[in-house]
């Protein structure tokens, strides 16, 4: 019978904020390798692409323990590419066995159309700036030497 073996511990998705220490080290700033944030069903997710720089694809990679809807499609995790055509995004929480959204930015360096994508590199990362209407904004670094925390700036509003 194909598919997962019941009787192997189920992998679980991290519930606490992860840092990227070499980054945090060298700019002196809390930099976000994977993000924790509470959740309730029925909450909506709202994601903004405001800006990206980079040469490559931008994306986000958003998940939780349970369902998310998308454009109709549900599913436990999703990556959303940045385009033309899409500048934001809105994901409904079906279910939260813990009451966590995890995410952390992605990109494409391949060209492969998202079939193929980066994340959690040695200098990849997000600041984090929580504004007062209780947006937060994410400034990322995908890869490189000299980090520039403007290769995809996204803003998340959970409602």
């Amino acid at each position: 019978m194909a598919g997962r073996d019941e009787r192997r511990p189920r992998m679980r998705l991290p519930s606490k904020r992860m840092f990227n220490r070499h980054l945090t080290e060298s700019t002196g700033q809390d930099v976000i390798l994977f993000e924790v944030l509470e959740v309730s069903p029925g909450a909506v997710v709202h994601i903004e692409f405001v800006s990206e720089s980079s040469p490559w694809p931008q994306g986000v990679w958003i998940a939780v323990e349970g369902m998310l809807s998308l454009d109709g499609d549900q599913r436990p995790q999703f990556v959303i590419w940045t385009s033309p055509d899409r500048r934001s995004a809105e994901l409904a929480v079906l279910a939260t066995e813990d009451g966590l959204l995890r995410l952390y930015n992605v990109w494409d360096r391949r060209g492969t159309g998202g079939a193929a994508w980066d994340s959690q590199g040695y200098t990849s990362g997000m600041l984090r700036t929580d504004l007062p209407d209780g947006t937060i904004e994410y400034r990322c670094n995908d890869s490189g030497a000299d980090p520039a925390f403007d290769r995809l700036v996204f803003t998340v509003t959970v409602r």
